[in-house]
């Protein structure tokens, strides 16, 4: 499939597993397994902080902070990462959506699965956050900046 129109790279080649290799669409799908991986832990670890809030125990809240913080250096890292790799030669990269359409299988069907589970992540932590920056007053600027980091985490999905 060639690509849409405003889409284009420097040698105007198609994104294909022929195109790309089959070795950087494996290592593109690890990539976004560990960056999924680093969602999850978010979404824990915000899910915990809202139960030691209101079980009362802030004494936890401080280590609960530190692995989020050291959560979203990786998951900053891994969107990098998976930036470079869906780049590829592309001035502008494409998206997950955009990169199974001109993926063969079982790239295809691999990436818009990553795709669909990340939009329903990103969903459910901004769910999270909000439910932080309403209850616990004191860790508002760190639920804002995990905010932040997961709406760079959904940029990748919608190349405008």
């Amino acid at each position: 499939m060639v690509p849409p129109d405003g889409v284009g790279s420097e040698s105007d080649e198609n994104l294909s597993a022929d195109a790309v290799g089959a070795s950087k669409l494996d290592e593109l799908n690890k990539a976004l397994w560990s960056y999924r991986r680093g969602m999850d832990r978010i979404e824990f670890l915000l899910g915990t902080q809202l139960l030691f809030s209101g079980a009362g125990r802030d004494d936890r809240l401080s280590v609960i902070a530190d692995l989020m913080d050291e959560t979203a250096m990786t998951i900053g890292s891994l969107a990098r990462q998976r930036d470079i790799m869906l780049k590829a030669g592309w001035m502008q990269p494409p998206s997950l959506e955009q990169a199974a359409d001109w993926s063969g299988e079982p790239w295809s069907t691999l990436l818009r699965g990553h795709h669909e589970w990340l939009v329903a992540s990103v969903g459910w932590v901004h769910r999270l956050v909000e439910q932080c920056l309403t209850t616990m007053g004191a860790t508002a600027h760190l639920a804002q900046q995990l905010a932040d980091l997961v709406a760079n985490a959904s940029d990748y999905d919608d190349n405008d």
